[in-house]
């Protein structure tokens, strides 16, 4: 299990567990996550350190997520990330402008009030170096 590199998860319902944290651990090697229809706590968290290799991060249709938070140092090979329609994410996630190799940033179909919070924070100023940028 150490040594995956691709991990696709869709439809499970993991309670109050938030799987970022609980997948980071035990995959150091993972290049790849997509978490689609994933019922999962309501802040996820990427802390330091975790998933030193992984590219893409996608998180899609998660009901319960209200909160993203990247700690520094977390996700530091990331190329990717593809949040889209989780209705209850209204805050930018914490930490995302400190991403130094992202390279693709879509932030789609999210709570009515997240693209006032993109503009309020000045958002497309702190990501202008992302090539791929769509909110």
């Amino acid at each position: 299990g150490k040594s995956l590199k691709y991990l696709a998860l869709s439809w499970c319902n993991l309670g109050i567990e938030d799987p970022l944290q609980l997948l980071a651990s035990h995959l150091p090697d993972l290049t790849y996550l997509s978490l689609n229809r994933v019922s999962s706590a309501g802040i996820l968290v990427l802390s330091a350190g975790c998933f030193p290799k992984l590219k893409t991060l996608v998180l899609k249709r998660m009901p319960n997520v209200k909160q993203l938070e990247i700690k520094k140092g977390a996700i530091p090979a990331i190329d990717g990330i593809y949040i889209v329609s989780l209705s209850k994410l209204n805050m930018v996630p914490h930490g995302i402008e400190s991403l130094e190799t992202l390279k693709k940033l879509w932030m789609l179909d999210l709570h009515k009030d997240f693209k006032a919070q993109w503009n309020l924070n000045q958002m497309h100023n702190k990501m202008k170096d992302v090539p791929e940028l769509r909110v």
